[in-house]
């Protein structure tokens, strides 16, 4: 994702814009409360996410502080006190981004948004379709992906009025809830008043999604050909390859001893390559092993029924043969018998 320091200087170049057209501060009854956003930051603790605000944060003082989490919708309030500040034990992490508005019976200020480091009075168009993509971008990533065959997975392509892309993401039935639920958060708040700005985004004429395919128990898109293409033998010696490194970095490596490993071959037949022996936990090495069995089925039979051969091996194989051992917790080969 997006480092969060990109929102630092966004939101720096802000405060430097609307300090100098800030609202005056206003007392008289009727009138909103007003946030200084120069006294309005995050504050974070070892295990802690506090928004604050010094004395003169809200004025006048004793109005309601309410913050929004924009990541997850959360709301939450206290009261500020009679100087105007404020301090707010926040649920989130020091990379959410909060929106704080100050509540005198009626009347509600305009938003201050805060990120670690910084926060600015209002945001403009691209401002909002920025971060809303990276909210939503933070959800596909961390969405859930469990599967157990191809029909738990969907494509799914995370969008709000505020924000277009062509990037999806293969999640399981409750991954994609997860995303819908972040889109739903995403067009309550940055995208709320988005339009009616005068703010748009680009319609975008997205291509279809490649299969969601489950493998190694994890959804995802392995680019397989599709079966009304004729493939070549290059198409399908780079299919099985993709398909081999998804298989590798899957497998399941967590041990506690030396006992709960195992030497598995990851040989796929139609790659010039070598017949690699992998490191693998005992409890991983069946799905490992059928996930290499499902390429050599698959596209490498396809491989040679249609009499592509595979070239040698770049390089001198090694031999094998291998010890496998636990290393840090993970099965770690360490050298020939």
């Amino acid at each position: 994702m997006r480092d969060t320091r990109a929102w630092i200087a966004v939101l720096g170049l802000l405060a430097g814009c609307f300090s100098a057209n800030r609202p005056l501060d206003s007392t008289k009854t009727g009138n909103p409360p007003v946030i200084d956003s120069d006294r309005v930051a995050l504050k974070v603790g070892s295990d802690e996410v506090h928004v604050i605000g010094e004395p003169g944060a809200i004025m006048p003082g004793g109005a309601t502080v309410e913050v929004t989490n924009l990541s997850s919708g959360d709301v939450q309030q206290t009261m500020s006190a009679s100087d105007g500040s404020f301090d707010l034990r926040v649920d989130g992490s020091a990379n959410d981004a909060f929106s704080v508005r100050a509540r005198d019976d009626d009347e509600v200020s305009v938003a201050v948004y805060v990120v670690r480091g910084s926060a600015a009075v209002s945001l403009s168009c691209d401002q909002r379709n920025t971060l809303a993509g990276d909210l939503l971008h933070r959800a596909a990533d961390g969405a859930d992906r469990a599967c157990s065959s191809d029909a738990d997975c969907a494509a799914v392509l995370p969008q709000a009025s505020c924000y277009t892309q062509c990037e999806y993401a293969y999640v399981s039935a409750a991954g994609r809830s997860e995303i819908e639920q972040a889109e739903r958060d995403v067009a309550a708040g940055l995208c709320a008043n988005y339009t009616k700005d005068g703010c748009s985004v680009a319609v975008l004429d997205c291509a279809t999604p490649t299969a969601p395919l489950c493998l190694m128990g994890r959804c995802g898109s392995f680019s397989r050909t599709p079966p009304d293409v004729p493939p070549s033998c290059n198409q399908l010696e780079l299919v099985a390859g993709r398909r081999h490194s998804e298989a590798l970095d899957a497998a399941d490596k967590s041990c506690t001893s030396d006992a709960d490993c195992e030497v598995a071959s990851s040989l796929v037949t139609c790659r010039d390559d070598c017949a690699f022996e992998s490191p693998v936990a005992s409890r991983g090495r069946a799905a490992f092993d059928a996930a290499i069995a499902d390429i050599n089925a698959e596209e490498c039979a396809s491989f040679a029924a249609m009499g592509c051969m595979a070239p040698a091996p770049a390089r001198e194989c090694p031999d094998s043969g291998w010890l496998v051992v636990c290393v840090q917790s993970q099965c770690t080969l360490a050298g020939s018998q």
